[in-house]
Parts: structure tokens; C-alpha cells; sequence
């Protein structure tokens, strides 16, 4: 890569970091391209040379957040047995986004458009998981997709109630509700 390229790619990088500041502490109803071109240190319109609108910078942060929220996930897991990996996961993935509100809107709640990367690692994360799972014996083989599914719509509509406040279970509840429900899928698919 060349000088210019390096130069370019760090512009662009700087533009993403003052969104994910903005996002990450004071949500995407407070950013604009003038505070984030203020804080990435350029005029408003530099930023139009890098992203095509709002939009199209939202979804490089989004694909950062998924970066992060991955190694967030990463960092939860340990040597324990497979489903205890599964739970573990579960609930790291539900923490990183309880802490992070924000973040969860912008990826879950926000219409803005495709993200450069197709997948983000994190959910192959629990897809890799669960193959993990069937390999092991835990899940049966014919099973994977639907407790990927019920997983996935447990923790997700748990986060969306917590983050939108329609629940009186505090933070700290639904992360214990989630190890249940992930619990009770896993021992479910076993017994049928």
C-alpha cells in the first residue's frame, strides 16, 4: 500500500472512530456530520469523500461494533465442556449489549442498509458452536438449526424488552433468564 492509500485509509478510519464515539456514548439521534467531522478533525464535507451519506458510515461502525462485540464473546470463553461454552457465549453476547444500548440500536433497530461484510464473525461464532455441539453429541444433527434459531430469538427479543425498557427485570435478571432459557433449549433438543 502506498503513502496516499495509508493516508486515505486512516482519514477514513478516524471519521469511523468519532462515529463510534458518538454512537457508543450519546446514540445516532445525536450524531451529525459536523461533530463527527469535528472530531475526527476535518471539515463536515471531507467526510463526503469517504462515505456516501450517513448511512454508509453507520455501517462500517456497525461492522466495528460486530468486530469488537466479537472479541468481547471471545474473551467469556474458557475450557469448559461444550455447553457450558454455548451458555457462555450466550450471555457474553447478551452483556456486550446490555453495556452497550446504543450499540444494539444502531445494529438491530436502525435501517441502514447492508454492512461491507456479509456475516458478522460473531454470529458464526455460535453457529461454529453449535456445530461443535453436534459433533459432541449434545445436539442432535437434525436439531442445530432450530436451537440456533430459538436461541438466537430468546436472546434477542430478552435484549430488545431490557433496551427498551418494556420490562421491570433489571439487567442483571436477564442475564440469569438467559442462562435459563439457553439451559432449557439445550436440554430440550436432547430428550425429544
Amino acid at each position: 500500500m502506498d503513502k496516499k492509500a495509508i493516508q486515505e485509509k486512516r482519514k477514513k478510519g478516524y471519521f469511523i472512530e468519532a462515529a463510534k464515539n458518538i454512537i457508543r456514548e450519546k446514540g445516532m439521534k445525536n450524531l451529525t456530520v459536523k461533530k463527527v467531522a469535528d472530531i475526527a478533525g476535518f471539515s463536515a464535507g471531507t467526510l463526503y469523500n469517504y462515505f456516501s451519506d450517513l448511512n454508509d458510515l453507520y455501517s462500517y461502525c456497525a461492522e466495528d461494533f460486530w468486530e469488537e462485540c466479537k472479541k468481547y464473546v471471545l474473551a467469556s470463553a474458557d475450557d469448559r465442556n461444550i455447553k457450558q461454552k454455548i451458555i457462555t457465549y450466550a450471555k457474553a453476547y447478551c452483556q456486550y449489549f446490555i453495556d452497550n444500548p446504543n450499540i444494539f440500536e444502531l445494529i438491530f433497530l436502525s435501517d441502514i442498509g447492508e454492512m461491507p461484510d456479509k456475516t458478522p464473525e460473531v454470529v458464526l461464532l455460535l453457529v461454529e458452536v453449535l456445530h461443535e455441539g453436534v459433533e459432541k453429541g449434545l445436539i442432535p444433527d437434525e436439531r442445530r438449526n432450530m436451537v440456533e434459531k430459538l436461541l438466537s430469538s430468546s436472546i434477542h427479543g430478552l435484549l430488545l424488552f431490557i433496551i427498551k425498557k418494556r420490562t421491570k427485570a433489571t439487567k442483571e435478571e436477564v442475564l440469569v433468564l438467559i442462562v435459563e432459557e439457553a439451559k432449557y433449549i439445550l436440554e430440550s433438543c436432547q430428550t425429544r
